[in-house]
């Protein structure tokens, strides 16, 4: 039994873990000495992969909303829904396009123009290899994760709304498609993978999959079902699997059904020891700031593709995950709490939870 209704602290921690892993991933320092410059390496390279940690919540949280809200009202709200997307995502975005914009104009940064309106209009994800990697490149570059999620959200509640008894062969078959997409794009095209990886139509399937979990939870019996093949040990096998699986085949579907089920894995089980430690203080707190964080670490951390410091010294640890912390809690406390407030004043959700993180479905 939680203690707020709808509010699932797991999940804070995970949000915790991944973007710690993608400031390691961005950061040029990634030699431990107590642990060595390889195992540094893969520790950077797995980092690189949270964001899809972020897409495997946002897939089962999302879909799992709406799923409630259809059960509460008998329907699905698609100005309820819009509405407290936007004043959940977009406020903290356009603020920080705003200090980078300002930072440009006085000559601080360089930024591309194309690069800042693909930003501010999502389709980042489709300019971030344009150009080689650069530092005009670098400070708007992360949007690209921003606009496959709003591309996530402009399909999936269309599905579900449209969609009732066929959700799961839907959602299959658009699954599916961006898997023959893919597979066309990198085998028989013979291309360069980083020239598409960060399209909208690759990178899909990491939050359908998810989806796609959260609507088959609602059949019948299955959610016990799952919760029988996910006891507290499951864990410890489904970690390692996950981490061979983004070592060694990446972007493929079978990681993206992996990471949902690690993460419900603790979800199910939260007074397993790594479940506590996903429920700390600390972790809760830094995966409450996450999104703030996702967005403000780009000017701080160190560029690992440029080596270029056009912040100088503020650049330099721990200074600049200091920075990052210390934009990020201002952004959230003062930008992106009240603006969802706001929002779920206008457009009440089914299931009211602290935060905005509920996934009453699946608990």
């Amino acid at each position: 039994m939680r203690e707020k209704v709808g509010y699932i602290p797991t999940l804070d921690g995970w949000r915790a873990i991944a973007i710690t892993g993608v400031i390691f991933a961005h950061s040029v320092y990634r030699a431990l000495p107590f642990i060595g410059q390889h195992y540094t390496s893969v520790m950077g390279d797995l980092g690189g992969h949270g964001v899809d940690l972020f897409f495997a919540i946002s897939g089962l949280l999302i879909c799992s909303r709406l799923l409630d809200e259809e059960k509460k009202f008998g329907h699905i709200s698609l100005r309820g829904f819009y509405v407290r997307r936007a004043f959940r995502i977009l406020p903290p975005a356009v603020l920080y396009l705003a200090a980078v914009g300002i930072l440009s104009l006085i000559g601080i940064l360089t930024i591309s123009k194309l690069d800042w309106f693909a930003s501010l209009l999502f389709f980042r994800n489709y300019t971030v290899t344009l150009s080689p990697p650069s530092t005009r490149w670098w400070f708007t570059s992360h949007y690209w994760s921003l606009s496959v999620e709003e591309h996530f959200y402009l399909i999936l509640p269309g599905v579900l709304l449209f969609i009732k008894n066929r959700r799961l062969t839907a959602l299959g078959i658009m699954i599916a498609l961006v898997e023959i997409c893919k597979f066309s794009i990198f085998h028989w095209g013979q291309v360069d993978r980083t020239l598409y990886q960060f399209h909208t139509e690759i990178r899909l399937d990491t939050l359908l999959i998810p989806a796609f979990i959260a609507v088959w939870i609602r059949r019948g019996s299955n959610q016990q079902l799952l919760k029988r093949l996910l006891p507290a040990w499951s864990f410890f096998i489904l970690l390692p699997i996950y981490i061979y699986l983004i070592k060694n085949y990446g972007l493929w579907p079978i990681t993206a059904c992996v990471a949902p089920l690690l993460v419900l894995s603790t979800v199910y089980n939260p007074r397993m020891f790594v479940g506590r430690i996903l429920e700390s203080k600390s972790l809760r707190w830094i995966g409450r700031l996450s999104y703030s964080l996702y967005l403000w670490q780009q000017l701080f951390v160190c560029n690992r593709f440029v080596q270029i410091k056009p912040l100088g010294f503020l650049e330099s640890p721990p200074l600049n995950i200091l920075l990052a912390l210390a934009c990020a809690a201002a952004s959230f406390y003062l930008v992106e709490l009240p603006t969802m407030r706001l929002g779920h004043r206008l457009a009440k959700p089914a299931t009211p939870g602290h935060r905005d993180v509920a996934i009453t479905s699946l608990t």
